[in-house]
């Protein structure tokens, strides 16, 4: 486990391999702020300034405006950073931290009309996520990561090895929110293809608008590992869902539309080996899914061997803490690009940071 994510945390700091300045963290740490465009999309909220020293984390205190980002980043910080900074596991960085489901300062473009926002890039941050063509974001671990993913893997393993193949249902599935980027999926072939599409929205949508709208319906994991297919698909924001990590654990075949935004363990995956892929829903709206679920059904084989493939990635690399061997890699790599001092400023007696 620890060259794979050893190999794609070097990938992800080359673009710094001329090293980090001083000025480039204060300038990150400056750019944390609430940025609002004129459609309504909102980025900063959950970024905060960090600081690590030894056994000791201090954070920024000046970006306290939302408060449901901010339990995100309290999570990360409290029950995952801490706990390694306080046992000796972390090195010393300084860092900004983001939360949000978009990385601050990149494209937001999550209307199926294509509308497309761009905020002031910071030169380096910690994100949950990344967009492609962002070199100054670095994908970090976001706050699914930890004690809550160890008991839904346990849970997700548990009800896959009591299904056999052979009984799944024969349909692609998907359960989740349906506003924002989702709203992409077009309504009307996820009504008329029901025989191959399991595709249900528990939100953003009406219960008038079709049989696949099941306004706060939840579906236990035996059941979503009960199909065959399962579909991913990104946020209502359009950069990343936790779920996938779910989704590779149920022994079922994989269908990830295409998106620019990745988790730091995406790379591991193999398009063909480990999953299947579809088109960006912005612009095909999903037309293509019934097809790709008729030939999954015409060739059986193929179809649980892309399911085994990825079932045994998901055993291997998203382990209960996969997060902590990545999250080793990143902080020594910046450590070791650092290029000031850890003592030019005496950073605990600056009022704007607290003791974590």
């Amino acid at each position: 486990m620890d060259w794979a994510f050893d190999d794609i945390a070097a990938h992800e700091l080359a673009p710094f391999e001329a090293g980090i300045t001083k000025e480039m963290i204060e300038q990150s740490w400056n750019s944390v702020r609430v940025q609002c465009a004129p459609n309504g999309c909102c980025m900063g909220a959950g970024a905060v300034g960090l600081h690590v020293r030894g056994r000791e984390i201090f954070q920024d205190l000046r970006n306290q405006s939302d408060r449901r980002f901010n339990n995100r980043v309290t999570y990360l910080i409290d029950l995952q950073l801490k706990p390694l900074i306080q046992a000796g596991g972390l090195a010393s960085v300084d860092v900004v931290l983001d939360a949000n489901d978009l990385p601050s300062g990149t494209v937001v473009s999550q209307r199926c009309d294509h509308q497309v926002v761009k905020f002031p890039l910071p030169p380096i941050v910690l994100s949950a996520n990344k967009c492609s063509a962002d070199k100054n974001v670095i994908p970090f671990m976001d706050h699914f990561y930890g004690k809550d993913f160890a008991q839904t893997r346990r849970g997700i393993k548990d009800a896959a090895h009591k299904l056999h193949w052979t009984n799944k249902t024969q349909r692609l599935f998907f359960n989740g929110q349906g506003a924002g980027y989702r709203n992409c999926l077009d309504h009307k072939t996820i009504s008329e293809e029901r025989d191959t599409l399991a595709v249900h929205f528990r939100g953003g949508c009406s219960a008038a608008e079709g049989d696949w709208c099941k306004p706060g319906r939840m579906w236990s994991k035996p059941e979503v590992c009960g199909y065959k297919y399962l579909l991913h698909l990104p946020g209502s924001s359009g950069s990343y869902s936790q779920r996938l990590k779910q989704l590779c654990l149920c022994s079922s075949a994989v269908i990830i539309t295409q998106q620019p935004y990745y988790e730091f363990w995406y790379p591991l995956l193999e398009p063909y080996v480990h999953f299947i892929p579809a088109g960006n829903i912005q612009t095909t709206r999903g037309h293509e899914l019934p097809g790709i679920v008729w030939c999954l059904r015409q060739y059986d084989d193929d179809a649980k061997l892309l399911a085994d493939n990825m079932r045994r990635l998901a055993d291997q690399y998203l382990t209960n803490d996969a997060h902590i061997h990545y999250a080793q890699k990143v902080f020594s790599r910046l450590n070791s690009l650092r290029k000031y001092g850890l003592d030019d400023i005496d950073w605990s007696r600056e009022t704007r940071w607290q003791p974590k």
